[in-house]
């Protein structure tokens, strides 16, 4: 052939001239979507053309606003994934998803679902990126779209001490929690976590964080990643103490060789009563200071000032305040005698005399 010049027209009556060459590559101007056809003519130097050639190729369409939704960004080891793509741009559109940016390698169907949503259960933590594509008519593929988010494990091994503890009331109730993969505690008066009372790891409850009898609160723990454990429910009893105490019978002081009986009461069912010479009770007065009424009955011997503490004890093992009982113990006279007793004298004649 000894064409110089070719020439490409956009109509078949040799308008509308598109580019000269023997290489015509269309621009996105130059076509529409669909069929199109364009026509080439070659020339020689000396005037002499070709008829126009028609040349026909086919533009399919480019998938185009590819959209993800559903993608939480932090999810759990054991919970699902499912993020879903969308594109416009014709039908037919399918949808590639692979670990690499140029997609040297798909993920297969236990990672993607028939529909090209990205569906899979994680079983390891950390931050994970995946690229996803939509392919329509002919293989057109558009841009790629990232998918970025974290794995993080799961809270396990939640437990509190002390279990089910028994305390009296007004005493404080300490427990201490401690789980794998958590970072922070909360602990609620209510299973929907709402009224929050604590949010370390221990938490102490006092006579105004609980009632009489049986008590429950929730433990909710977590981790950064915002993996949460099951509410833990944390029971309790608190038992009734006993109230108002008082000693009757003490006297301020007492001679030595006098008997000394003090008697305790208080409020309360199953009450017994304890008496010490310590504040702290580490030690308990024995049967020859208190008798079998809880009473402290004996016989003063001890010149000098004496202090016994008593408490009330019920059935529970609750106790009262102690409560202080101060006397003093003076030196006692001795035994009396009469010289003479039973003698006979004359009148006038005093012989009876205190020895």
């Amino acid at each position: 052939m000894n064409a110089t010049t070719y020439s490409w027209y956009k109509f078949s009556n040799a308008t509308g001239l598109l580019s000269t060459g023997s290489t015509f590559t269309p621009t996105a101007t130059q076509y529409a979507l669909g069929s199109n056809t364009v026509y080439v003519q070659a020339s020689s130097g000396n005037n002499c053309s070709t008829a126009l050639l028609p040349v026909t190729f086919t533009v399919n369409a480019v998938p185009t606003n590819l959209e993800v939704t559903g993608n939480a960004g932090i999810y759990c080891i054991g919970n699902s994934v499912l993020i879903t793509p969308s594109a416009t741009g014709g039908n037919g559109i399918v949808y590639e998803w692979s670990a690499t940016s140029n997609f040297s390698s798909l993920l297969g169907s236990s990672f993607v679902d028939a529909n090209g949503n990205l569906s899979y259960t994680p079983g390891s933590s950390g931050s994970l990126t995946y690229y996803v594509r939509a392919k329509g008519q002919g293989g057109c593929l558009s841009d790629s779209k990232t998918v970025t988010f974290t794995v993080s494990n799961q809270v396990s091994n939640v437990s509190v001490t002390p279990s089910s503890p028994t305390v009296c009331f007004g005493s404080a109730v300490t427990f201490t929690a401690s789980a794998t993969n958590a970072t922070t505690y909360k602990w609620t008066k209510d299973i929907q976590g709402v009224n929050v009372i604590g949010t370390q790891s221990a938490i102490t409850l006092t006579a105004t964080d609980y009632v009489l009898g049986s008590n429950t609160i929730y433990l909710t723990v977590t981790n950064a990643g915002g993996c949460n454990a099951t509410p833990t429910p944390v029971s309790f009893t608190v038992n009734a103490v006993p109230t108002n105490l008082e000693t009757t019978g003490a006297q301020s002081t007492y001679c030595s060789g006098s008997q000394i009986l003090i008697t305790p009461s208080a409020t309360g069912t199953g009450l017994t009563y304890q008496w010490s010479a310590n504040t702290n009770f580490t030690s308990l007065l024995d049967a020859s200071f208190v008798d079998a009424q809880g009473r402290l009955n004996f016989t003063a011997s001890t010149v000098g000032s004496s202090t016994y503490y008593v408490r009330a004890l019920n059935s529970n093992g609750c106790t009262t305040a102690p409560k202080t009982v101060t006397f003093n113990v003076n030196q006692g006279v001795g035994t009396l005698q009469v010289s003479n007793n039973g003698a006979t004298f004359c009148q006038g004649v005093p012989l009876l005399q205190v020895p």
